[in-house]
């Protein structure tokens, strides 16, 4: 199975707003590239059904990145 070059970032914890954000900045530092570039990069930001039933399933994308979703 060839690589497909993608991120997947799991949300495992409450509040989801505050460990997305917690989650951005690490892959900001690991990677050393901006804003703009994470939003280019092949990736998925999900929260698992166990954690939060309303947004499981869906891509929350990261929070600075256009179509991502709102969290509160």
């Amino acid at each position: 199975m060839a690589a497909d070059q993608s991120f997947t970032i799991a949300l495992l914890e409450e509040p989801i707003s505050d460990t997305r954000l917690a989650a951005q900045r690490a892959l900001e530092k690991t990677l050393g590239i901006s804003e703009t570039q994470m939003c280019s990069l092949n990736y998925n930001v999900l929260v698992p059904h166990e954690v939060n039933q309303f947004y499981s399933g869906k891509n929350l994308g990261f929070s600075f990145c256009p179509g991502a979703t709102p969290l509160q």
